[in-house]
């Protein structure tokens, strides 16, 4: 009905306790208890009945848990978040709480734990690239069609080396290698160049690799260019790339 009351009789036992809570929040603020009840709607009576009753055990304990929360937190140094702070209400206290309640007391009394860092994941994982030209068929139908690069680690008593080699797919055979003691750029522009040198190329060789630094920097893009060797990345976190 137009003009009625926004609620019935029937459901004012579920909007009582928010307009009580309008009346406290506008009381809080300044305003007086006759005017408060009036803009929200609620019977002066019915509030100040609300201000003498005495608290539930519900929000007793509510009182209880948020007193434990807030020591927690503090003794913490700020840093335990919701679960830190429940199992500690267990371990010490032996107060069951529900995860709910530890959250919404954080949230009212304004406090919150230090974030955990989260892991990176490439977004790249396990999906195929705009580049990749091989498909994961590592075959050929003649020689310096295809190449595949790749740097291995070796540790030495004086410390690590890198080797960097170029394969060709058709005889199955490493056409150059480079090592160095640092895996940068310059250890596979090497390994590309002597390739390069070591053969007599009569068309298109496709020069495939993973998604390391190395192979997606401008220098090395820059130098399969001056080779005219087209370039391919295979899938990012993939053992069989």
């Amino acid at each position: 009905m137009v003009g009625g009351p926004i609620f019935s009789w029937r459901s004012w036992p579920y909007f009582r306790p928010a307009l009580t809570a309008v009346v406290d929040g506008l009381v809080v603020r300044g305003f007086s208890a006759r005017r408060s009840c009036i803009t929200a709607g609620l019977n002066r009576s019915t509030y100040l009945k609300h201000l003498r009753a005495e608290p539930s055990n519900r929000a007793i304990r509510r009182t209880i848990v948020a007193d434990y929360v807030c020591l927690i937190h503090r003794q913490s140094g700020g840093t335990y978040g919701w679960r830190r702070i429940r199992a500690e209400l267990l371990d010490e206290y032996e107060m069951i709480v529900n995860r709910k309640l530890i959250r919404a007391i954080m949230v009212e009394h304004e406090i919150a734990g230090v974030p955990r860092a989260s892991a990176f994941r490439n977004p790249l994982v396990d999906k195929r690239t705009d580049t990749d030209l091989v498909n994961r068929i590592f075959t050929a139908d003649g020689p310096n069609k295809l190449w595949l690069t790749d740097v291995t680690e070796h540790p030495t008593k004086e410390g690590k080396v890198y080797c960097c080699v170029v394969l060709d797919c058709f005889a199955r055979t490493a056409v150059s290698r480079s090592f160095s003691t640092i895996n940068d750029t310059a250890l596979v522009n090497r390994a590309i160049t002597q390739a390069q040198r070591s053969r007599q190329r009569d068309g298109a060789t496709i020069m495939h690799s993973d998604h390391g630094a190395n192979f997606t920097s401008w220098g090395f893009s820059e130098n399969l260019s001056t080779w005219d060797l087209t370039p391919s990345l295979g899938s990012v976190g993939d053992c069989y790339d």
